[in-house]
């Protein structure tokens, strides 16, 4: 289990990432649906694999550069069936635009998930359906100066609604989590942040299920 809630955690940040480049993108657009196609084709041509936007796409720009996506999929490796590798319904997301573009600081407001769906799976044979896009991402890293932000805030990130299945076909097992609802506080380097979160799990074959609930700090 901890090596799907470290992806999950993974997953979200690549997400909160790729809205920050999506925010950027956008404030140079008129009205960002006309491209949800260009913005699929890039995604597809970085990872190989399908992806949508479904839904709107809403924006916008100061003194919060704020960007909205309704309901997001992206497509499964080969050989892992039809069903999507990852679904959201919607997600929220708003920069603070002079911190930016003035001194390279990202000052997120809130960064809001809704309804994610994700589905780890390890086939009979070993392979897994997220190690092409660790691949694809190793690929595209910067170089040693990569321009990144001099610091990062965060205001409050959420989670609702949330679920994930992780099948192993070699072991014969499944674990599932559903429900899962979480949220922090202010999230800043060398301070602690307040986190609460709760979700129910499942495991098979075994037939063990709960819930967990938990609050607390976290030292980062």
């Amino acid at each position: 289990m901890g090596r799907v809630l470290k992806l999950l955690l993974l997953f979200v940040a690549a997400l909160v990432a790729l809205a920050v480049v999506a925010v950027l993108i956008f404030a140079l657009l008129f009205d960002p649906n006309d491209y949800r196609d260009r913005i699929a084709q890039a995604v597809e041509a970085q990872t190989g694999r399908e992806f949508a936007i479904e839904g709107q796409l809403g924006l916008s720009v100061f003194p919060w550069l704020a960007v909205e996506v309704g309901r997001t999929k992206l497509g499964n490796a080969e050989g892992f069936g039809p069903e999507p590798f990852a679904t959201f319904e919607s997600a929220e997301l708003s920069v603070k635009l002079l911190p930016m573009l003035l001194r390279r600081e990202i000052e997120v407001g809130k960064a809001r998930l809704d309804g994610l769906d994700l589905h780890l799976a390890v086939g009979a044979d070993g392979r897994n359906n997220w190690q092409d896009l660790s691949e694809a991402q190793e690929t595209a890293a910067p170089g040693e100066d990569d321009g990144g932000p001099a610091s990062l805030d965060i205001g409050s990130i959420e989670v609702v609604n949330a679920g994930l299945s992780y099948a192993d076909a070699q072991a014969g097992t499944t674990y599932r989590v559903r429900n899962l609802n979480a949220a922090t506080g202010n999230i800043r380097a060398g301070d602690p942040v307040d986190f609460d979160a709760g979700f129910e799990f499942a495991m098979e074959p075994d037939g063990t299920s709960g819930s967990v609930a938990a609050a607390g700090t976290l030292d980062l």
